[in-house]
């Protein structure tokens, strides 16, 4: 059954797609965890996200940090998922 973007198999090859793309250091950081007690969103933090350095953040203080976080991630790294 076709989906959103297309069925299965297109998201498959979406996905094939993109991890081919990706460094090792990018698929690491997929898996990797971070429990944030920086203060939010410092510069060190926000070019660690933008790297790929980070699959995920925990504890982060407001939801406006975690949408700065996110559109970064989504929008300013290398793969920019537009």
């Amino acid at each position: 059954m076709p989906g959103l973007h297309g069925s299965p198999a297109d998201a498959d090859a979406r996905i094939d797609a993109l991890v081919a793309r990706m460094t090792l250091p990018e698929k690491l950081g997929q898996l990797s965890q971070i429990s944030s007690d920086r203060a939010p969103s410092s510069a060190q933090l926000r070019d660690e996200v933008r790297a790929g350095r980070w699959g995920s953040l925990m504890n982060l203080p407001d939801a406006a940090t975690r949408g700065e976080l996110q559109r970064i991630a989504l929008r300013e790294s290398r793969l920019a998922f537009r």
